[in-house]
């Protein structure tokens, strides 16, 4: 299994603007080509910045997800009029090495970077890591691997339904 992520940064001045076009292209995709997309925003660091992200079973599905958004004429305008609306983003793909559970409105995500020369040592270690958390708080907690990008970052995923539920499971692992 696999995760692609878009980050993308709004423009602060037109940010409802940015996360109203989200809205519609996040319907779009699951509506119309039966994608599981879903979009977030930061709590805490930069407001402006946006996440766009999706499960998919194989690259396949991925790749024919992405030959599809070409072809589809109100995707194809809603992507030039997102040039406007943001400055910059950055996609990654990402292994699924154990699953994050199903989606929450909210979602915490850790990242960290592991030392490449001892990738076998660290993402055993991360798995210990998952497994400890998972132990504690009897709910899923995702690890997914870089597979495209920056291959030495690793991020650990918890979805909840509020910020006090994910609080709540950060607290329960401390």
């Amino acid at each position: 299994m696999y995760m692609t992520f878009r980050q993308m940064k709004a423009d602060p001045a037109r940010l409802q603007d940015a996360l109203g076009l989200m809205e519609f292209v996040v319907g779009r995709l699951n509506d119309e080509h039966g994608g599981s997309f879903g979009y977030s925003m930061q709590v805490g660091g930069d407001p402006s910045l946006v996440a766009l992200s999706s499960p998919w079973e194989t690259l396949g599905r991925y790749q024919a997800m992405r030959e599809a958004i070409a072809t589809d004429p109100e995707l194809q305008s809603a992507i030039r009029l997102a040039s406007d609306l943001f400055t910059d983003a950055q996609d990654m793909i990402g292994k699924v090495l154990n699953p994050p559970g199903e989606r929450g409105a909210f979602v915490e995500i850790n990242t960290a970077r592991i030392h490449m020369p001892a990738v076998a040592e660290a993402m055993a270690f991360c798995q210990e890591v998952v497994e400890f958390a998972e132990g504690k708080t009897g709910r899923p907690l995702g690890l997914i691997a870089g597979h495209t990008g920056d291959r030495s970052q690793i991020a650990f995923v918890a979805y909840g339904d509020s910020l006090d539920h994910l609080e709540t499971l950060s607290d329960q692992v401390e």
